[in-house]
């Protein structure tokens, strides 16, 4: 949860909704588990629904949920491109030998 909000934001958060900040993280804690068993955006806004949670709660898990996906593809084009780089660098320098 303090990996994307500060505490002035979780604060403001946690009034918005009318929670504490158990409940928060809980609701944190629901989105990780949504994006992990969920790979389509429509598989993730059911997962939303069937979880119960009103208005302000389903808008925020969205939120998270886009927020963690964007950083997950990021991570694996990072990723893709450094094993391709090494590859070409490893197969340059075999040529060169």
């Amino acid at each position: 949860m303090h990996e994307i909000l500060n505490d002035q934001e979780i604060e403001k958060i946690c009034h918005l909704l009318e929670c504490d900040q158990v409940e928060l993280k809980s609701l944190f804690d629901d989105s990780k588990k949504i994006n992990e068993s969920s790979k389509t955006v429509y598989q993730k806004i059911m997962k939303i629904l069937q979880n119960g949670a009103n208005v302000r709660e389903a808008t925020l898990l969205g939120i998270i949920c886009g927020y963690s996906q964007g950083f997950d593809e990021a991570k694996e084009k990072i990723e893709e491109e450094m094993k391709n780089r090494l590859f070409n660098a490893f197969k340059n320098s075999n040529r060169n030998q």
